[in-house]
């Protein structure tokens, strides 16, 4: 099942929605500023980036004032971060056990079964 990962207010949030749907795509969505990021969901997307970079959002700045080393956390550690301080999290985030995309990417969307031309 794809699972995004979206915040109600980012508009790069509510595109990618609208176009799974347009889609047919069935997706479990979950708001990252209400629900808590599961540690399954923390090591589910682990596993399908190099670097944690890829799901932060590295000019925002919260990144900066923490100034942590992200890639050097455990995974406990990060998910305490993460939990704390949700807008580090890059939106949306859509994945499922073998693909990823981080942002609004009509092309990386197609790993899941989306067409970008349906607007």
């Amino acid at each position: 099942m794809i699972q995004v990962l979206s915040d109600p207010g980012c508009p790069n949030c509510q595109k990618t929605k609208k176009l799974l749907q347009m889609n047919n795509v069935n997706f479990e969505s979950y708001n990252l500023q209400t629900e808590a990021m599961q540690r399954e969901t923390l090591s589910t997307i682990l596993k399908l980036v190099d670097d944690i970079d890829e799901i932060l959002t590295v000019g925002s700045p919260i990144y900066n004032e923490l100034a942590l080393d992200y890639g050097h956390l455990s995974p406990e550690e990060l998910l305490k971060v993460l939990r704390t301080y949700p807008n580090l999290i890059d939106r949306p985030i859509l994945f499922d056990e073998n693909n990823l995309c981080v942002g609004y990417n009509p092309e990386k969307l197609a790993a899941f079964g989306v067409k970008a031309d349906v607007f």
